[in-house]
Parts: structure tokens; C-alpha cells; sequence
């Protein structure tokens, strides 16, 4: 988070600060996503993806685990240990 400014205004990280207070979080996730939606009101970035359609606040975590497929491989087998282990089956 002390970083952004390296990136955005003073006046959109301070924004980013507030509205993520106002929603109640600390996360820097939101601070961050926060104060690049100010700068994007502004015209200072585009397309930063902070927001979805309706404004509300993007959860890191959430898109995070959305973006990931689940995994269809079968569980691995350890018959082949047991073998080495003078056991036919597991």
C-alpha cells in the first residue's frame, strides 16, 4: 500500500484510503483498487478492472478463487509404495 503513490496521485491514494474505511477494511487490496477507481474518475488510469458493473468494491480473494478451475485429475495411487513395502494392496 506505501507503495502506490509511486503509481497514483497523492489525492487518489488518500481517496483509496477513505473508501476503503468507509466499507470498513484495512486490506490494501481494497486501498489499492479504491484509490485506482479514483484516479480512473479522474482520467488518470484506464482500465484498471477495480470495480465490477454495479461500482461495488472487488474482492481480491474472490476473483482470485473464480479465476481458478477446478481440478479434475483422479487422486494419484500408492499401490506402487505398498509393493515396495512387501504388501500387495493398499
Amino acid at each position: 500500500m506505501l507503495l502506490l503513490h509511486r503509481h497514483l496521485d497523492r489525492t487518489d491514494v488518500l481517496a483509496g484510503i477513505t473508501g476503503a474505511l468507509v466499507v470498513g477494511s484495512t486490506s490494501p487490496d481494497v486501498v489499492a483498487l479504491e484509490a485506482r477507481k479514483s484516479a480512473d474518475r479522474r482520467g488518470a488510469v484506464r482500465g484498471s478492472g477495480s470495480a465490477d458493473e454495479d461500482g461495488r468494491v472487488v474482492n481480491l480473494a474472490e476473483h482470485r478463487l473464480a479465476a481458478v478451475p477446478a481440478d479434475e485429475q483422479p487422486l494419484p495411487s500408492v499401490d506402487k509404495y505398498d509393493i515396495l513395502l512387501g504388501r500387495e494392496t493398499s
